[in-house]
């Protein structure tokens, strides 16, 4: 039971032996929600994004964020240079940055450029997407109408 003079403090771990580099005891976050992840781009705008699944889900503890994606493009048009994942619900850290993405299912891309990998940036709420494990980028050309992308990331908020 937690007593009313404890609610939004958090869970106190002092009485634990602290390892090495500890900045703190204390768990004070926790919450899960949804979110809406959307595509965008480092360039121009796409003039059509539309969805016929564009779903997100979240669990915070503490500043490490879960997250699952599952999005499915009903059509798309324009758009110029890096794709990115956007809107994550919290911004990430500056430090732990491009936290690998696991990707469980990416199909109905345009011809070799659906992603393979992709990382958190920095000091953000997007996710850079790369076609290969050598960091080539994912760009607004690689969607195309009813592509499907289904990943879960890990990463540390601010």
């Amino acid at each position: 039971d937690v007593c009313s003079s404890d609610l939004a403090k958090g869970i106190n771990f002092t009485a634990n032996t602290p390892a090495a580099g500890m900045t703190s005891q204390l768990l004070n976050w926790y919450e899960e929600g949804t979110w809406t992840p959307t595509f965008s781009t480092d360039g121009t705008a796409f003039s059509t994004l539309t969805f016929t699944v564009q779903n997100g889900r979240y669990t915070r503890i503490g500043r490490t964020v879960f997250l699952e994606v599952n999005v499915r493009v009903d059509a798309v048009s324009g758009g110029t240079g890096n794709l990115y994942v956007s809107g994550l619900p919290f911004t990430s850290t500056a430090t732990y940055n491009d936290c690998g993405i696991s990707i469980g299912l990416a199909f109905a891309w345009t011809a070799a450029s659906a992603p393979a990998a992709g990382g958190v940036q920095a000091s953000s709420t997007k996710i850079a997407l790369y076609k290969d494990l050598n960091g080539t980028t994912c760009t607004a050309a690689s969607l195309a109408a009813g592509c499907y992308f289904r990943f879960g990331t890990t990463y540390v908020c601010s």
